[in-house]
């Protein structure tokens, strides 16, 4: 049985390379294959990569800790409702902070999380499930 998503994909707002970009990691994660695996490697190797920027104070690390903090909390919501709604876009929120090149690199400048907690908090908010300070 084909696994059909409805239109749009991604029904709330975000700008449109944002969107593109973030669509196309969503894609791949309705199909749940080892995304939860993976997902949860990416969040490991985030954090590792994290530390190093807030050893060499890097721009970006306060912001990036913030984001870390509400992305563990969100994978934690999402393995405990692996069948809900909102999981595929959970991880493709989390896959997108976690994603070294998106629409901002990251540890590139102060602002280079602001895409990652655009991602963040629109499927925070679209789900009502946390809101990242």
């Amino acid at each position: 049985m084909a696994l059909t998503t409805p239109d749009p994909i991604i029904p709330y707002e975000l700008n449109k390379s944002v969107r593109d970009a973030f669509e196309g990691l969503l894609r791949p994660i309705l199909f749940r294959d080892e995304a939860f695996r993976r997902v949860e490697s990416g969040l490991i190797t985030f954090e590792t990569r994290l530390r190093v920027a807030e050893h060499s104070s890097a721009p970006g690390a306060r912001k990036a800790r913030q984001l870390l903090t509400a992305a563990q909390r969100l994978f934690t919501q999402a393995k405990a409702n692996p069948g809900a709604a909102f999981v595929p876009h959970v991880l493709a929120a989390i896959d997108y902070l976690v994603k070294e090149t998106d629409e901002i690199p990251d540890f590139s400048n102060e602002k280079s999380f602001v895409d990652d907690q655009q991602v963040i908090d629109a499927v925070s908010r679209h789900f009502r499930l946390l809101e990242v300070p």
